[in-house]
């Protein structure tokens, strides 16, 4: 699960920060600050609630790979379920933000950069 840890919570969340910034310089469209901020949020959520019991699982003994395990770690197995589904919907919510900006269609009248820079 350590892995698992730091590549979504290192590597996805970096790509969203990278998305999110960049959307505007490229598109020129502004997406809904109050929306990104409720996604990043739902995802933290998810993502924590997906990994953070597996630590537990791993100490307990299960073995990994299995298809079938004991009845006694099915808790945390129930909200690592939960969590998965959690930042499932997160997801949703991130494609309905790229379509609402899309067709809000809020031009970003101060770019945070200047023509003259390497962006």
């Amino acid at each position: 699960s350590h892995f698992h840890y730091v590549l979504s919570m290192g590597a996805v969340f970096g790509i969203f920060a990278g998305f999110v910034h960049w959307f505007s310089l490229l598109t020129g469209l502004t997406i809904n600050p109050v929306l990104a901020k409720i996604h990043f949020y739902i995802i933290f959520l998810g993502v924590n609630l997906t990994f953070f019991p597996q630590h537990f699982l791993g100490l307990s003994g299960i073995p990994r790979r299995y298809s079938d395990f004991p009845d006694s770690f099915s808790a945390w197995n129930i909200v690592s379920s939960l969590g998965s589904y959690i930042s499932t919907v997160a997801m949703a919510l991130f494609i309905f933000i790229l379509l609402e900006a899309f067709l809000a269609h809020r031009v970003a009248l101060f770019p945070l950069n200047l023509n003259s820079s390497l962006e």
